[in-house]
């Protein structure tokens, strides 16, 4: 999200990863084979993050996350307009 306008630091934490060489708090990802997943996926990896900053984010982050998201998945819905149809 740091190339969104949103800075990526603001959902501090990481998952749990014995490959990992961060340190931090560690966040439960919405499945154990998530994070071995999406190590080789890197749409899968930002699909994931933004579902994180979303659970996880402060309300800017999780607005803008739940906007990416829509755009992400839904393409052609995604005019900016929270809740708004096609």
């Amino acid at each position: 999200m740091a190339g969104e306008g949103v800075a990526c630091d603001t959902v501090n934490g990481l998952w749990p990863s014995l490959a990992g060489t961060l340190r931090g708090a560690s966040v439960t990802p919405l499945s154990a084979a998530a994070p071995a997943t999406a190590v080789d996926n890197p749409a899968l990896y930002e699909l994931l993050a933004l579902v994180d900053a979303v659970r996880l984010g402060r309300a800017r982050e999780r607005t803008r996350a739940r906007q990416l998201l829509r755009g992400r998945i839904m393409p052609a819905a995604s005019d900016g307009v929270e809740g708004r149809r096609r």
